[in-house]
């Protein structure tokens, strides 16, 4: 467990007790561990014990001193005061629900701060971020939604809550993220020239082994029943296609390895590929079903289409996944950190877990017996198949605004009527969510 995911665990567990009390025990524990330095980082986790531990002695009124004077001979010094939401909630009081989902996204640049995580935004023109790799893009499409988000806030401020829940409020969101994602182009410009060389047939179809692909050149392999995608940086596209073979194209030669073994894919960098962006296409047969797709990459712009899959997991820290299909599987999970997750179409039989740290989640349809989203700060908006008595839920939201169909609230909503359950959490943010029926 690291520092950041120690004070995010912590500050879900301490999402009961008053906003000021809360603020008051993450700043102690965060100049806890800034006082100590990173070098002693996994010292103080050992000394704190779990989040658990820790929410315990909180709650029990002997928190911070107690477990604080165990990880240190020294008293620390007094906690500092935390930067102040003021402004920006006394607007979001103002404007109501839709505008915290656009001041919210400002609070993306606090809470990167506040977890001494450094992102990387681009402030030059789109092409000189077109040219500057994946990492900067995406910080520079987390940017650009920032400015748009707070341009459509200044212009609107005099609007009431029932004018700001409108559906054209968020098509103007929605357009706005739509024209920064367009903006991110390393992996598009590489998928344009290669989305129809799928060759049926007329490819040799890969045995067992390993082979390193070369620039260009598709490759074949059939009878892959699990995909493992282990690349640090990387544009991959999972295109939908008619025939018989997956094959796996790269824009890059000599830097990705696939091994296939026992129906398995492995799809990573050669020991002398330098950390690069890398730009690839899996083109997945329309009839194909898999055990499992499993994606794993530090930062990443992912594109699917229609995928038949029993398990998919997708762990991507920095990033954006956008899908244009339908995603039929019998457990979802995404972990990611900061970036972008329009959802489309999601079916899953059993679970759909979605946990994003700083972003914005986008769905237009999700059914699943157990649907549970988290979202540090940002943005939560989805559809849900099925009417609203279907589901029963437990939703909360820190500093923000809850919409669950016909419920609002400004911190939590509970209900326990249906047979489907659903569980929502924000910490400062928003989120709004409808049903199909």
């Amino acid at each position: 467990m690291s520092k950041q995911e120690f004070l995010y665990r912590l500050e879900t567990l301490l999402m009961d007790l008053p906003k000021d009390e809360r603020e008051d025990a993450l700043d102690y524990y965060e100049q806890y561990f800034e006082a100590a330095g990173p070098d002693r980082e996994e010292e103080v986790l050992r000394e704190l014990g779990s989040p658990e531990k820790v929410s315990e002695m909180i709650h029990s009124g002997g928190g911070q001193e107690q477990s604080g004077r165990r990880a240190y001979e020294r008293p620390m010094a007094p906690p500092r005061p935390r930067k102040s939401h003021a402004p920006l909630w006394i607007a979001l009081g103002v404007i109501g629900a839709v505008f915290v989902l656009m001041l919210v996204i400002g609070v993306l640049n606090f809470a990167a701060m506040r977890t001494t995580r450094t992102v990387a935004y681009s402030t030059g023109t789109a092409e000189n971020r077109n040219n500057s790799g994946l990492g900067s893009q995406i910080g520079g499409f987390v940017d650009g939604i920032i400015n748009e988000v707070m341009d459509e806030v200044g212009n609107s401020l005099e609007d009431g809550l029932d004018a700001a829940l409108n559906d054209n409020v968020f098509e103007n969101i929605q357009q706005s993220v739509e024209e920064e994602l367009g903006k991110a182009t390393a992996g598009k410009e590489g998928w344009d020239g290669m989305q129809d060389d799928y060759a049926e047939g007329a490819i040799t179809v890969q045995p067992e082994g390993s082979v390193v692909l070369a620039a260009r050149t598709p490759l074949a392999w059939k009878e892959v029943r699990e995909i493992c995608v282990n690349l640090p940086s990387a544009a991959v596209l999972f295109r939908e296609v008619s025939g018989e073979t997956l094959q796996v194209e790269s824009k890059e030669g000599d830097r990705i390895r696939v091994q296939f073994e026992n129906g398995t894919l492995t799809l990573e960098n050669t020991e002398e590929a330098a950390r690069e962006d890398d730009t690839v296409i899996v083109f997945v047969p329309e009839d194909m079903e898999l055990d499992s797709l499993k994606v794993s990459s530090d930062s990443g712009y992912f594109e699917s289409e229609n995928l038949q899959v029993e398990t998919l997991h997708v762990d991507l820290p920095d990033g954006v996944w956008k899908n244009s299909g339908t995603i039929s599987a019998g457990t979802v999970t995404f972990e990611m950190s900061d970036g972008y997750l329009a959802a489309g179409v999601m079916n899953a039989a059993e679970s759909l877990n979605i946990t994003l740290a700083d972003g914005v989640i986008s769905a237009d349809r999700l059914d699943s017996p157990e649907i549970s989203m988290e979202c540090r700060d940002g943005i939560i908006r989805a559809t849900l198949a099925g009417a609203q008595e279907d589901y029963r839920w437990e939703a909360s939201v820190g500093d923000g605004f809850l919409e669950i169909g016909d419920y609002k609230s400004w911190s939590s909503l509970e209900n326990d009527q249906g047979e489907k359950n659903l569980t929502i959490s924000v910490n400062d943010g928003a989120a709004k969510l409808a049903f199909e029926a």
